[in-house]
C-alpha cells in the first residue's frame, strides 16, 4: 500500500513537471526512481500484463492529478501575472540540464555528431517557424477547430510522448512550438466545468490519441538508438535542447509584449535560480542512472 502511495506521489511529479515547458517528465522518472520501471511496464504490458497493468494504472493516476493541478498553477496564476517571469524559469529548467547532457559526450565530438546536433536543432527551429505560418494568431479556448488543427493535436500528442519519456527532453514545448500550448492548458482547466466539457474534449482527445498511438513506438524505438547509438542520438537531443531554448523564448516574444525593466531583472534573477536548481536535479539524476546501470552490469557479469 505505501508503495503505491509513493507511485501516485511520483505519478502527480511527473504531470505537472510534463506541464512545464523545459521540465523533463523522463528526469523526474529518474530523480524518483522509477525511469526503468516505467519503460518496462510499457513495453512488457503483454507478457506481463497484470504487474505492468498495475503499475502504470496507479502512475497514470498520479500524472493526471499532477497535469489537472500543474495546468491550473501554470494558467491562472503564473502565465497571468508574470508571463516573462514564467518564461525565464521555464528557460532555467532547460539550460540547467545542458552540462548534464552534454558532458559524458563532449570528447567524443565528431564531424558525424555535429552533423546530428545541427540537423536537430534546425529541425526544432523550423518547426517553430512552420508553426508560425500555420497558426498566424494564437487559437481561443471555445473557438472552432479546423482539421488541421486536429491533425496537428494529434502529432503534438504523439511527437510529446517521444519527448516525454527522454531524460532532459521537454515534450510540452512542440505544443508551444505549434500555438496550442496556452489552448491545451485551457482544456485541462476546463474539462470538469460543464460549458466547456465539450470543447476541452475536443482538444484533448486527439492529443490523447496521439500519445496512445506514439507510446509504443517512442519506448520501443529510444530502447533501440540508446543501445546501438548513445552518442549520436545523445548529440541529437542536445540539438533539441539548445533549440528548444531558442523556441521558447522566440514564442515569448511572439505572444506577449516587451517587458518592462523589473521584469527583464527578475527575469534574469529567475533564469539563474532556476537554471541552478535544474542542473543540480538533472546532476542528481544522472549518478543515479550511472548507479543503477554500474548494479545491472554487475549483475549481467554474475550470470
Amino acid at each position: 500500500m505505501i508503495k503505491n502511495i509513493l507511485l501516485f506521489l511520483k505519478g502527480i511529479l511527473f504531470g505537472a513537471s510534463n506541464l512545464i515547458p523545459g521540465g523533463s517528465g523522463g528526469t523526474t522518472l529518474v530523480v524518483c526512481g522509477i525511469y526503468e520501471e516505467t519503460l518496462s511496464s510499457i513495453t512488457t504490458l503483454k507478457s506481463n500484463f497484470k504487474k505492468s497493468f498495475i503499475f502504470l494504472l496507479i502512475l497514470l493516476l498520479g500524472t493526471a492529478v499532477g497535469v489537472i493541478t500543474g495546468s491550473l498553477l501554470i494558467k491562472k496564476v503564473l502565465l497571468a501575472s508574470i508571463p516573462f517571469i514564467t518564461y525565464c524559469i521555464f528557460g532555467g529548467f532547460i539550460i540547467g540540464t545542458l552540462p548534464t547532457l552534454i558532458k559524458p559526450y563532449i570528447k567524443k565530438i565528431n564531424i558525424k555528431y555535429i552533423i546530428s546536433f545541427l540537423i536537430s536543432l534546425s529541425f526544432v527551429i523550423g518547426l517553430l517557424f512552420i508553426g508560425f505560418s500555420i497558426n498566424q494568431s494564437q487559437l481561443e479556448f471555445g473557438s472552432s477547430l479546423q482539421f488541421k488543427d486536429y491533425l496537428l493535436l494529434f502529432l503534438c500528442g504523439f511527437v510529446g510522448i517521444f519527448a516525454m519519456i527522454v531524460p532532459g527532453v521537454s515534450g510540452i514545448l512542440i505544443f508551444m512550438i505549434f500555438g496550442y500550448y496556452s489552448l491545451f492548458l485551457d482544456s485541462i482547466n476546463n474539462i470538469y466545468h460543464i460549458s466547456g466539457f465539450v470543447d476541452s474534449i475536443k482538444i484533448i482527445l486527439p492529443v490523447a490519441l496521439g500519445m496512445i498511438a506514439g507510446i509504443l513506438p517512442a519506448s520501443f524505438l529510444m530502447k533501440i538508438l540508446m543501445k546501438k547509438f548513445p552518442t549520436g542520438t545523445y548529440f541529437a537531443i542536445f540539438g533539441f535542447v539548445i533549440g528548444s531554448i531558442v523556441c521558447l523564448f522566440i514564442s515569448y516574444f511572439h505572444e506577449y509584449s516587451n517587458p518592462d525593466i523589473l521584469n527583464w531583472i527578475l527575469g534574469i534573477v529567475f533564469l539563474i535560480v532556476f537554471t541552478l536548481i535544474s542542473f543540480f536535479v538533472s546532476k542528481f539524476a544522472s549518478k543515479k542512472n550511472e548507479n543503477i546501470d554500474n548494479i545491472k552490469a554487475k549483475e549481467e557479469n554474475i550470470e
